[in-house]
């Protein structure tokens, strides 16, 4: 690792965050969610039109009015209309990030540079929680969207290596998790010095499978492991990958939307980032609570008691809370191509999303296990021809025969009988 002033300059970050959390109180929570609120209501026309109307005031005196005066947010409302949730004032410099998940109706939503020093600052400050600080090395397991850039793809690829070569960092491809490509990965892992392991899940779940089977021990100077994205298959599943690594296992726990929300460690309760966010839970018939997520701080697109989609279990409190006990959320698959290649399901939606023209789109797998798509677009039908070699070319990127898919245009995205239309849907 070659040490950089970013280092210490996230250090110390860091090391002031803990400070303000220790002085925050309620009181100071309330204060920034009327900063967010002020800025909300200037920005965003939905908003707006609530304080216009007499429906919301400007300004909350607890967080109880709060709670009693705002409507839940909820993401079919905002796909269904979403300009009317974004700030009208995004500036030139503003990126966007797009929903995932299981779900086939991705959210495309502005991201503003503050965010993202923020989202990046909270990344940090959650992994101390697991004893990483800015000087840890990582071992990432990790999509490499970069693949899908074109004739920018190399270039990409080269500046990647070099800022990962200056952090100490090894990443490698989750994407392909072929027997060829899990031998390199364990093999890494049994030769590298890094501090800690990142990555998806389900893709642990397999690569500590292969550990097993391979008979390699991971290298003693692992001490974490880092699991996102998804929740595991099963508790044998994780429990199989603390065994793999010889490491505690970290789940992280956060969405496109809001980056990083909370860390659950060895004690089993996830610790939420409170002072980011503040979080209620609404109780079901199940016994589960229905997460809601208010943002604090300025954002492009603002969330106050947003419904994530997200069950949590044993809540510290019914709001405002800073620890639970357990979550229902996603669980994304492996795709096992007939070929017998395994791929994971984020790779493919990495494939397709970035496709100018694309909308919805859903996995439709056979029988056979043979891989189709259904994709919606608003492009005529002489553009539908780019469309489709753009996307055949992305596939191709992952595997040959998964590029010869079946594509199907503007047909219906299938449901089911629960009444939900998922990313992979099996016939």
């Amino acid at each position: 690792m070659i040490l950089t002033p970013w280092h210490f300059v996230r250090w110390m970050r860091v090391k002031l965050e803990n400070r303000a959390y220790a002085r925050t109180s309620e009181s100071d929570l309330l204060t920034k969610l009327n900063e967010a609120w002020a800025a909300a209501i200037s920005d965003v026309p939905y908003w707006r039109k609530l304080v216009e109307q007499g429906d919301c005031p400007s300004r909350f005196e607890s967080w109880e009015a709060y709670q009693e005066l705002v409507p839940i947010m909820v993401k079919q409302a905002v796909a269904a209309s979403p300009k009317v949730y974004f700030s009208e004032n995004l500036g030139s410099k503003i990126g966007w990030s797009k929903t995932g998940g299981t779900i086939a109706e991705p959210l495309k939503f502005p991201v503003s540079q503050p965010e993202l020093a923020r989202i990046i600052k909270n990344e940090w400050r959650i992994r101390y929680w697991a004893g990483i600080s800015t000087f840890s090395r990582q071992f990432k397991i990790w999509g490499h969207s970069h693949i899908f850039a074109g004739p920018n793809a190399k270039k990409i690829y080269r500046v990647r290596c070099l800022k990962d070569a200056l952090l100490g960092m090894v990443r490698l491809s989750a994407y392909d998790l072929s027997e060829d490509k899990l031998a390199h990965i364990t093999g890494g892992l049994r030769d590298t010095r890094c501090d800690f392991v990142m990555s998806y899940s389900r893709c642990l779940e397999t690569v500590a499978d292969a550990l097993k089977t391979k008979g390699i021990k991971s290298s003693p100077t692992i001490k974490a492991v880092i699991a996102t994205s998804e929740c595991f298959s099963s508790d044998a599943a994780e429990l199989a990958v603390a065994k793999a690594f010889n490491a505690p296992v970290y789940m992280e726990y956060g969405s496109a939307e809001t980056g990083p929300i909370a860390l659950r460690g060895p004690d089993g309760l996830y610790h939420v980032a409170w002072r980011e966010f503040w979080l209620e839970a609404v109780p079901t018939e199940g016994g589960a609570f229905r997460l809601l997520i208010t943002t604090l701080g300025k954002r492009a697109f603002p969330l106050f008691r947003y419904e994530i989609g997200d069950l949590v279990v044993r809540p510290s409190s019914n709001q405002g809370f800073k620890s639970f006990g357990e979550l229902k959320g996603r669980q994304n698959e492996m795709l096992n191509l007939p070929g017998g290649k395994s791929i994971h399901s984020q790779a493919i939606t990495h494939a397709i999303d970035g496709v100018p023209g694309v909308g919805q789109f859903q996995f439709v797998i056979s029988q056979e296990g043979t891989v189709g798509i259904r994709i919606q677009t608003n492009y005529s039908k002489e553009e539908f021809g780019a469309l489709v070699e753009r996307v055949r070319y992305n596939l191709s990127q992952l595997d040959q025969t998964l590029s010869q898919s079946e594509i199907i245009l503007n047909e219906g995205l299938l449901v089911t009988q629960a009444g939900k239309r998922p990313l992979v849907y099996r016939s």
